[in-house]
């Protein structure tokens, strides 16, 4: 117990995992640092005694966030418990980069900023989106997530045309050699390969033009790797779970398969991009799709 005695003013606090604060004068200003293991946090309060009542309390909230990303919130009144949640860390927890496409190529997560080759600004699912004509578009974006074994790619497409050639949405690989690539078939079957694993694919006909679709592909890293489209399970396969871990690369496109050699450029828009380094469930990504309107980042509804 600390006190301190200026003059007319008594201020009384105690520490435990709480802090309570006594004040019998008309006005004091308190500044609390509560320490804990390698942090810190400051605490600036101003307290009015009105009319003349008696010692007021302060309330004390602390969060602390754990190693799998929960939040974990103490209230406490006077010293006392008075309530305590846990905030699962939701669809955040291991996102790596996301690109909402607002006006710009920025990574609005991480620290992957893109840059952008002639793709347009356009009206996305939400805000805007990027369009690329299908000839020459397409945005840069340095290396990711190489060290990751699972992940998942999240994305809204919008395509103008099926044009009876692969376009891409996105690919890495060595100066845009298509290591791994997330593309559009030749008659609408909606793929994802990995060179070194194989490729699982949608049939034909899953991906309709002039309309938003919301596109996902999941890798646990070992034996299964998943498509959806708007919400729903499409295609699974066992045969080893490729991801972005099994190749080597250097650089990430997207709107394309291959840089310089004009290959597969995609024509439609792209919008609200996201790549994690776990795979995601089936419930997150329903709640992704939030019934085909999208679900704006940070992701709170």
């Amino acid at each position: 117990m600390n006190q301190i005695n200026e003059g007319k003013k008594f201020i009384c606090m105690s520490f435990a995992i709480f802090v309570v604060i006594c004040f019998t004068t008309i006005m004091t200003i308190v500044a609390i640092t509560a320490k804990g293991e390698n942090s810190s946090e400051n605490f600036n309060y101003a307290a009015e005694n009105n009319n003349g009542l008696g010692n007021k309390g302060i309330t004390i909230n602390w969060s602390e966030t754990d190693d799998e990303g929960k939040v974990h919130t103490w209230y406490y009144e006077r010293g006392l418990l008075v309530n305590y949640t846990i905030k699962e860390p939701g669809l955040t927890k291991g996102l790596v980069s996301y690109y909402k496409f607002d006006g710009d190529v920025l990574d609005s997560h991480g620290i992957y900023d893109g840059t952008n080759y002639g793709a347009t600004n356009t009206e996305g699912i939400i805000g805007d989106a990027k369009e690329f004509d299908g000839m020459s578009n397409y945005v840069s974006i340095p290396n990711i997530v190489g060290s990751s074994s699972e992940g998942t790619i999240s994305t809204w497409i919008n395509v103008n045309s099926i044009s009876g050639e692969t376009e891409g949405i996105l690919c890495a690989g060595i100066n845009y050699e298509p290591w791994i690539m997330l593309h559009i078939g030749e008659s609408g079957a909606l793929a994802f390969t990995v060179q070194a694993v194989g490729t699982i694919s949608t049939n034909n006909g899953a991906i309709t033009t002039n309309s938003w679709h919301h596109v996902v592909y999941t890798s646990d890293g070992i034996s299964r790797s998943a498509i959806y489209i708007d919400g729903s399970l499409m295609e699974t396969t066992g045969n080893g779970g490729g991801w972005l871990n099994d190749i080597a690369y250097t650089q990430l496109a997207i709107g394309v398969l291959d840089r310089p050699d004009n290959y597969g450029e995609f024509d439609g828009k792209i919008d609200e991009l996201g790549i994690w380094n776990r795979a995601l469930t089936a419930d997150e990504i329903s709640e992704l799709y939030n019934s085909g309107n999208g679900l704006s980042y940070p992701f709170e509804e």
